[in-house]
Formats: C-alpha cells, sequence, structure tokens
C-alpha cells in the first residue's frame, strides 16, 4: 500500500463529518467524477489544451484529472485545493 493512500486512511475528520467523497477515497475509490473517466478525457479532448494554454483545477482531489490535464503539456497548471492531504497527494 502506498505511503498516500495511507495518508488519506489516517488522516482528516472522523467519517461521520468527513465529505463524502473523500470518505470513497479513504474506502479505495480512486476515480470519483460525474460520467466518468471517458466523459473526463473527452471533455480534455475537446478542450485542446496546449503549450501556450494555463490551466487552473479547482478540486483536484486525489489527482487524477491533473495527471491527464498534465500530459497535454500546458504550459502552466494551478490546483486550487483545500484540504492539505489532497493537496499534497496532487503535487506528487
Amino acid at each position: 500500500m502506498s505511503t498516500s493512500h495511507l495518508a488519506l486512511k489516517e488522516s482528516g475528520p472522523p467519517p461521520e463529518k468527513m465529505p463524502g467523497h473523500w470518505l470513497l477515497a479513504r474506502l479505495g475509490k480512486r476515480v470519483l467524477r460525474p460520467g466518468g473517466l471517458e466523459l473526463t478525457q473527452r471533455l480534455l479532448e475537446a478542450l485542446r489544451i496546449g503549450p501556450s494554454d494555463e490551466v487552473v483545477e479547482f478540486a483536484p482531489g486525489l489527482g487524477v484529472t491533473a495527471k491527464l490535464t498534465l500530459g497535454r503539456h500546458p504550459r502552466r497548471y494551478t490546483a486550487v485545493e483545500r484540504d492539505p492531504v489532497a493537496a499534497e497527494q496532487v503535487r506528487r
């Protein structure tokens, strides 16, 4: 088990006060998005992100979309995340 997975399991508020998506992540769910990963990929393709683009992602969570976005090589990528554990996950 990765250290980031352990951090998710051991950090944050108790389950009864935790946002639902973080509770699911704590239980091992890794992709949490309406429309699924396929729709996210289609949206990223439609955006045609390239080397001249600057991207801001709000609440990147576990960083799945961040990785897909960075794979398109934007000039700059900024993640805005209020949860310190999630922010550290995206940095990796």
